[in-house]
């Protein structure tokens, strides 16, 4: 079984295994539906299935979905961000997406290690973009709404828990402008397009600009198992800080509730949460020491 398999399965049971062995059926249909070819899946399949391929002469992804829910979010937030760096959406169904391709496609992990704060600078720039979007007329979730999950007990988590939640009142009631967010920022939802970088896959929520950084700094995956993360992570928030005009102690808290968060609903959801916990702690480090913020 493959990660992609596992993690389908582990999300959605039987409904899961079932939608995973229709899935050449479905695929098969909507290419005869949008007249598409040579579609293949990409590499880094994580909960949605992804291909990238040809509608006649145009580069397309196809992206299909196993529940429809979390796909009227993000359908809403592409075209809430269409023209403010978002790519474009083709065509849709219920739990399907046809986007067009970015070319050449390169992400902001091209960037890490050894230009990480160019990476920043760019995705500093995509944000702002981005983050000048109007107010949706549509119902998105809100970062309060994402975060009642830290308000269950865990008692693996008890101790960071404690600690996420009194961060959490705290940044929620002195939050002053709340604006539409990715949700999802980070560099492999950031690609090169023709010479511009847009964003992919947003999942649309409500809340501050300090909160859409936290995903973001948790990545690409391999930087947890860098020698210097801590000191990645810390640079990382003093350049968006100033990129942004942003606390960076104000940075730092939202990364550990984030951290925090992603964890538990990694646990939840039966997956692996020692990376999230692990960056739990980074941060906790960095609050602790201040390191300057």
């Amino acid at each position: 079984m493959t990660d992609f398999e596992n993690t389908i399965t582990c999300l959605y049971g039987d409904e899961g295994r079932l939608w995973l062995e229709n899935l050449p059926n479905i695929v098969n249909n909507l290419a005869h539906r949008w007249q598409l070819s040579e579609l293949h899946p990409i590499d880094n399949l994580s909960y949605n299935y992804v291909m990238s391929g040809w509608q006649k002469e145009k580069p397309i992804i196809l992206k299909l979905g196993c529940d429809p829910k979390s796909f009227k979010n993000e359908i809403q937030a592409l075209k809430a961000f269409k023209t403010f760096g978002a790519m474009t959406v083709l065509d849709q169904m219920e739990d399907v997406l046809l986007l067009e391709r970015a070319q050449p496609g390169l992400s902001l992990k091209c960037y890490f290690p050894d230009h990480d704060l160019k990476a920043v600078s760019i995705a500093c720039e995509v944000m702002k973009k981005l983050h000048t979007a109007p107010y949706p007329e549509y119902e998105f979730p809100t970062i309060k709404d994402w975060l009642t999950v830290l308000d269950k007990d865990h008692e693996l988590f008890m101790p960071q828990l404690a600690k996420a939640r009194v961060l959490k009142n705290e940044l929620l009631n002195t939050m002053e402008h709340s604006i539409l967010l990715h949700g999802d920022f980070h560099h492999e939802n950031i690609l090169e397009h023709e010479g511009e970088w847009k964003v992919i896959d947003p999942q649309g929520v409500i809340g501050e600009r300090a909160y859409e950084v936290g995903c973001f700094m948790r990545n690409p995956k391999e930087l947890i198992k860098h020698p210097d993360c801590l000191y990645f992570l810390k640079d990382r928030i003093h350049a968006f800080a100033k990129h942004l005009d942003l606390d960076p102690v104000r940075i730092a808290k939202w990364c550990y509730i984030q951290a925090m968060l992603s964890a538990v609903w990694s646990y939840e959801d039966n997956l692996s949460y020692e990376s999230a916990l692990k960056f739990v702690s980074l941060f906790e480090q960095l609050l602790d020491a201040s390191w300057g913020f």
